[in-house]
C-alpha cells in the first residue's frame, strides 16, 4: 500500500511523518529527494545557477539562494518550480514504480509530498492524506520559522486551498491541538487504513 501525506505549508505534514517514522513506518520525503537531485543532477544545477548568474560548473547550489529568489522576486517561485518539478516528479515516479514492483500490497510505505494535488501526482498513490490545519495557524507558524507575514501569504498563494484539498484526499488529520492530540488522531486514521495496530507507544 502506497499512502501521500500532503498539506499546505506549515501545515505539520512533516511532523506527521516523524510520528509515523518513530513507530517503524516508511515515511520518503519528496523535499530530501529535491535536496538528493540538487546534489547529483549536473544539468538542474546548470539549469538554477543562470537564475542569479552563478556558474554553470557549480557543483553545489546553495538553498538559501534559491529562498531569496523566491521571496524577493515576483516572478521567483514560479521560475524555480518550472525548473525543479520536473526532476522532482520524474524520480517521484520511479520511485514509487519500484515500491510497486518490489513491495508486498501489505507493506505500508508512505510519501510526504507538498504540491500532490496541484501537479496532478494523487493519482500515483493508493490512498491521499491531508495533513490540515486553519489559516490563523499556519500564518503563526510561519512566523515562528521567521518567514515575514508578506512572505507566508505569497507561498500559500501558490498552493491549492485547503478547501479544494479537502474534497480530493482520501482522510483529513486536523492538526490544531497539541502533538500528543496530533499523535493521537494520526493512530486513528491509521488503524482504519491498515486495520491493524500500528502503534506500540510514542
Amino acid at each position: 500500500m502506497i499512502i501521500a501525506l500532503t498539506g499546505s505549508f506549515c501545515s505539520g505534514k512533516t511532523t506527521v511523518g516523524s510520528i509515523l517514522c518513530r513507530q517503524g513506518l516508511e515515511v520518503i520525503d519528496v523535499d530530501k529527494i529535491y535536496d538528493n537531485i540538487l546534489r547529483t543532477s549536473a544539468s538542474l544545477r546548470r539549469k538554477l545557477a543562470k537564475l542569479w548568474g552563478g556558474s554553470a560548473k557549480m557543483r553545489r547550489i546553495d538553498k538559501k539562494i534559491l529562498s531569496e529568489i523566491v521571496l524577493t522576486h515576483p516572478q521567483g517561485l514560479e521560475k524555480i518550480s518550472s525548473i525543479t518539478h520536473p526532476y522532482i516528479i520524474t524520480e517521484l515516479r520511479r520511485l514509487v514504480a519500484k515500491y510497486r514492483r518490489e513491495r508486498k500490497k501489505t507493506k505500508v510505505v508512505i510519501f510526504e509530498v507538498p504540491l500532490l494535488f496541484e501537479k496532478g501526482l494523487d493519482k500515483l498513490f493508493d490512498i491521499t492524506i491531508l495533513v490540515w490545519s486553519p489559516k490563523y495557524i499556519l500564518i503563526q507558524r510561519g512566523k515562528q520559522r521567521g518567514y515575514r507575514y508578506s512572505e507566508i501569504l505569497r507561498i500559500l498563494s501558490h498552493q491549492m486551498s485547503s478547501r479544494e484539498k479537502k474534497k480530493r484526499c482520501d482522510y483529513v488529520i486536523k492538526n490544531n491541538g497539541s502533538r500528543e492530540e496530533l499523535k493521537n488522531k494520526v493512530e486513528e486514521i491509521f488503524k482504519k487504513i491498515t486495520n491493524q495496530e500500528v502503534f506500540y507507544g510514542y
